[in-house]
């Protein structure tokens, strides 16, 4: 039994190894993909051992095949194809798929120009332009790519600016059924706009300026469509350019990379001359010569060849000269301010040596010029420009000179002992190599490219980017050299000879990254690749998401912008022939945020703990006008900052490098700067008075100091502040009141502090009368009075001083009766310190011949008790406008029976003032009369015996009776 078991299971081994199946294909990702991207293969019985075959010739796999899936690298083709796919293991193969390979997604290598504007043509260069579908531009600010025209040529596509673009940076993209190619930046330049030109009209060689706008980089200016003129400045508002010789009356045209403008009017050329006819060709010194033509008039220089000569007459049409000592032979020139003319035969001066040609207009270093033309058989010396020609031969009519080390381009010139002559045409010097084209315009290491050119030199130096010199020179002539790509060169120009090719050779190799910084950030973060065979390349970030490029790069550096949705990870690069991951991570930071911030204001210096989320990133932290705030202390949740000096009121923002722009608080916070008043109102006041300060950075708490007395203000809000002014020793003067805040103290404001009144002092004499009556107050402090009013009516003092008061009764008070007197002592009345007294208004008193001792009597004349009262009286009065306390003080003799028996006068011990107002007393044999000034009139009333008198200025004539 254990003999038939073995032999059972050697048998089974060798059935099972037997009946193993040949690979099958279900089914592939993709039916057809670009040269060099990697396609999945699915199916089945596939091994370690699978090939990948297309057309029945093996293919580069990716990767290790499992038993149901395999990839491939699509094969590299110029052009598309259809192709069969088959998978083989050593147990068989599959049966073919059908599968199309298509050329590689195109690539842009260079832009010519690479700025322009709108409906001008370009050229763009680059690589695998086969069945190009599309070419679209892109403007940054726009959602919609601009379809441009386009026709394809090879390597080159030549296009045209489409219209809609925005005058900055856009992108170019080249699609075909391969793909969408990289962007290229290119500049969309605005055309340029000519809106006035000075002077509008001129002779050519005039400078004329343009002015307008989009006018820098002129490539160009015409005076019509086609003839071109010197430009002398140019910049983006102005241009200043050289009127042309023959330039016409016509409309001036600038051309700039950005397009075509043109004057909105046209130029008026002023024609210059011409010449017609000699009347004779040859002539000797002193010879007379007729020049006729056009536009002679203002001539101010004659040539013979290079020989100024004598302008004998002008007269614009005709001009006679003579042939000058010494000249030379060639063309006669007239120059007039509209320009030069030249004839359009030589004159000949006989021995003066001329050349009518040259062969061959141009050489290097060793060629020999045959000059053709007269008297040469005498010529000393010869040169082109300023360096000398070596004479080899010479007879009358040719000479054969050569070109020595060193000659540059320029005009031929010959002299003889009879003249000089210098040709209009140049012989331009050749010699210098110039690379024409390069193929192929791509590949590897070891390619074998074919420079064409002229001037190519038989043993080249020819280096390639990052200066690698080509060892391998399979051939070289002037017109083409065969070189291999050295190791070590990467994407850029090819140099022979200091010659550089027009466009760049593109090294097709697997990039290469050294470094990248920042190694973290956040999304739109720009990331700086550093390394080799970029130019191309696709940039994804983990999750797979492709990052834009910021500008075009270059081979060795590439600038991304950190993609949303981003993930902490490697970043890959991606060209044609493969792709390479960083060695390192790149880290995603989460961008911060504020939730609140204490204090919400505060001076300069103050500490503010900012609460948030993701804020240890390298936060900076600025306040609302761009101060950056030292930082004292940070974690991922909070900052304790310090408010700057400079800071004002606004946002407080924080920009960490997970973010491009800087994220704000939501609200204020509140600068608080020192406090200042600018009014207070009322000005004046007493004690206990309530005032209100205006000014501003009034924060609470706050305090009030009122000539150095320190009192809590009400706040009520950052500009008012209300207070009761505190009791003061100083009165009836200007007190200095300031505010005081955390912040600072404010400035000094002047309040004028008022005494109090003595209330119990006030006496009204009398306290009642009927209208138009006269008043008495007496008491202290009533120099600070500001307002009177009797039952509400404003009445005005007939005369006021610091203890006295007098006024009148109105005579449209309306009622009579007990009523209030009031008096006010602060200009505001609303908030005015205010004393009531009790006062009555009497009904007029009948006619008779004594009032109540206590009332004035107004007019009419006064009623007297004795027929003659003529006495010595003291005077004693006070002025209206003094309060030092000054009275006029006198005895003098008054007629009161009008007998005219008067004398003695009134004086005053300070010498102002006058009668004209105010209240007296008087002693009259010693009994004493009080009085008030009235309309200027005296009424009198005796203490004892109340006897009434009225003194007018009636009863006499002399300033002494008043």
């Amino acid at each position: 039994m254990a003999i038939v078991a073995l032999l059972l299971v050697w048998v089974d081994g060798c059935i099972r190894d037997e009946v193993l199946l040949p690979p099958v294909i279900t089914s592939v990702s993709e039916t057809s993909a670009p040269s060099g991207k990697i396609v999945t293969i699915s199916g089945n019985n596939f091994d370690g051992s699978l090939q990948v075959l297309v057309n029945n010739g093996v293919i580069s796999t990716a990767g290790t095949p499992t038993r149901t899936e395999a990839q491939f690298i699509v094969p590299f083709r110029t052009q598309q194809e259809e192709v069969f796919l088959t998978v083989k293991t050593k147990y068989g193969a599959s049966e073919p798929k059908a599968f199309t390979v298509l050329p590689p997604v195109p690539i842009i290598r260079t832009l010519k120009p690479n700025r322009s504007g709108v409906g001008t043509p370009i050229k763009v260069a680059g690589s695998y332009f086969t069945n190009v579908s599309a070419v679209r531009f892109k403007s940054p600010d726009q959602d919609t790519e601009r379809d441009a025209v386009f026709t394809v040529s090879g390597d080159t596509i030549l296009v045209t600016v489409p219209a809609g673009l925005s005058p900055d940076a856009a992108d170019i993209r080249v699609t075909s059924p391969s793909g969408v190619s990289e962007p290229a930046a290119f500049l969309v330049l605005l055309a340029p706009k000519i809106i006035s030109f000075t002077p509008d009209n001129g002779a050519a060689g005039k400078v004329i300026k343009l002015e307008g706008e989009n006018l820098s980089d002129v490539q160009k200016v015409t005076f019509g469509p086609t003839l071109e003129a010197e430009i002398i400045t140019d910049a983006t508002e102005a241009i200043t350019v050289r009127v042309p010789a023959g330039a016409p009356t016509d409309t001036i045209y600038v051309y700039t990379p950005g397009g075509k403008g043109k004057t909105p009017k046209k130029f008026t050329a002023i024609p210059g001359p011409s010449i017609q006819t000699l009347d004779k060709t040859t002539g000797a010194a002193g010879t007379d010569v007729l020049i006729t033509g056009l536009n002679f008039s203002g001539a101010f220089e004659l040539k013979f060849g290079t020989t100024p000569a004598q302008i004998v007459s002008n007269d614009g049409t005709k001009i006679k000269t003579k042939v000058p000592v010494g000249g030379s032979s060639g063309k006669i020139s007239v120059t007039t301010p509209a320009g030069t003319a030249q004839s359009a035969t030589d004159f000949v001066v006989p021995g003066a040596p001329l050349i009518s040609k040259f062969d061959p207009p141009s050489g290097v270093t060793g060629t020999q010029i045959v000059l053709t033309g007269m008297n040469l058989a005498s010529v000393t010396s010869a040169k082109v420009a300023l360096k000398d020609l070596k004479i080899v031969s010479k007879s009358e009519t040719e000479m054969t000179v050569e070109v020595l080390a060193g000659t540059v381009t320029g005009k031929i010139s010959v002299q003889t002992p009879g003249g000089t002559f210098e040709t209009t045409d140049l012989f331009t010097v050749l010699g210098a190599p110039q690379i024409t084209a390069v193929n192929p315009s791509s590949g590897i290491v070891g390619t074998v490219v074919t420079i064409t050119g002229i001037n190519l030199p038989s043993s080249p130096y020819v280096r390639f980017t990052n200066n690698v010199q080509a060892t391998t020179i399979l051939k070289s002539s002037s017109t083409q050299i065969i070189c291999q790509v050295p190791a070590g060169a990467s994407t850029g120009k090819i140099n022979v000879n200091g010659a550089l090719s027009l466009t760049d050779f593109v090294l097709n190799v697997k990039p290469i990254i050294t470094s990248f910084t920042p190694a973290k950030g956040g999304v739109d973060t720009q990331v700086t690749l550093n390394g080799s065979y970029l130019t191309g390349a696709t940039i994804k970030f983990a999750n797979n998401l492709t990052a834009t490029k910021v500008g075009a790069g270059t081979d060795n550096q590439v600038v991304v912008k950190v993609p949303a949705g981003a993930v902490t990870g490697t970043i890959s690069v991606t060209t044609t022939p493969g792709t390479t991951i960083t060695s390192s991570n790149f880290e995603i930071l989460s961008p911060p945020s504020i939730t609140s911030f204490n204090p919400t204001g505060g001076v300069a210096g103050t500490s503010v703990t900012i609460t948030g989320s993701n804020l240890q990133h390298n936060p900076a932290v600025q306040f609302f006008n761009g101060i950056n705030a030292t930082i004292q202390s940070m974690s991922a949740t909070q900052l304790v900052v310090q408010v700057p000096a400079g800071a004002t009121t606004g946002r407080i923002s924080v920009k960490t490098d997970a973010v491009q722009t800087a994220v704000a608080s939501g609200t204020d916070f509140t600068i608080v700067g020192k406090p200042s008043i600018t009014s207070i109102s009322p000005a004046s006041g007493t004690v206990g008075q309530l005032i209100t300060i205006n000014g501003s950075n009034f924060t609470n708490p706050i305090t009030v100091i009122v000539n150095g007395t320190s009192v809590a203000g009400t706040w009520v809000n950052n500009n008012v502040v209300k207070v009761n002014v505190p009791v003061n020793s100083t009165v009836n003067k200007s007190v200095n009141v300031s505010v005081k805040t955390a912040a600072d103290n404010s400035n000094n404001f002047p309040f004028l502090l008022l005494a109090e009144p003595a209330i119990a002092q006030l006496k009204l004499k009398p306290n009642n009368n009927p209208v138009d009556w006269p008043v008495l107050l007496e008491g202290p402090n009533l120099g600070t009075v500001t307002r009177i009013t009797l039952n509400g009516k404003v009445i005005t003092p007939n005369f006021r001083q610091a203890n006295a008061i007098t006024f009148v009764v109105p005579n449209d008070i309306g009622s009579t009766g007990a009523m209030t007197l009031r008096l006010y002592y602060t200009s505001d009345i609303s908030t005015s310190y205010k004393v009531d007294l009790n006062f009555t208004v009497l009904n007029a008193p009948p006619p008779g011949p004594i009032p109540p001792p206590i009332i004035f009597l107004p007019p009419p004349p006064p009623v007297n008790l004795t027929t003659n009262i003529d006495a010595d009286w003291f005077v004693a009065f006070n002025e209206t406008n003094e309060t030092d306390g000054f009275f006029w003080e006198s005895t003098v003799r008054l007629d009161t029976d009008q007998d005219f028996q008067v004398s003695g006068s009134i004086a005053s011990s300070d010498a102002v003032g006058s009668f004209a107002s105010g209240y007296v007393t008087l002693t009259i044999n010693g009994d004493t009369y009080d009085g008030q000034f009235y309309n200027n009139t005296i009424y009198l009333t005796s203490r004892t015996t109340g006897r009434q008198l009225v003194l007018g200025t009636n009863p006499c004539s002399t300033p002494d009776c008043k």
